[in-house]
């Protein structure tokens, strides 16, 4: 399984890089080649700061579907 990272940019943006490592830049966040970025709501995570140095670390969980087609 890939490795993904949340960070809160800034603005505030915060944004889920998968199969790459987020780079902190003096005014954003950047990325490595070859990661896809997704744009998350603003409210979620909000514990993840654009003070932070470094990258959050999630893991992607498949639950069980409690309705069966």
């Amino acid at each position: 399984m890939e490795k993904m990272y949340v960070v809160r940019k800034r603005n505030g943006i915060l944004n889920l890089f998968i199969g790459g490592h987020a780079i902190k830049l003096p005014n954003t966040w950047g990325f490595t080649d070859g990661a896809i970025v997704v744009r998350l709501d603003k409210e979620d995570f909000p514990n993840v700061k654009w003070e932070d140095d470094e990258p959050t670390e999630v893991l992607l969980v498949q639950k069980k579907n409690k309705f069966k087609e």
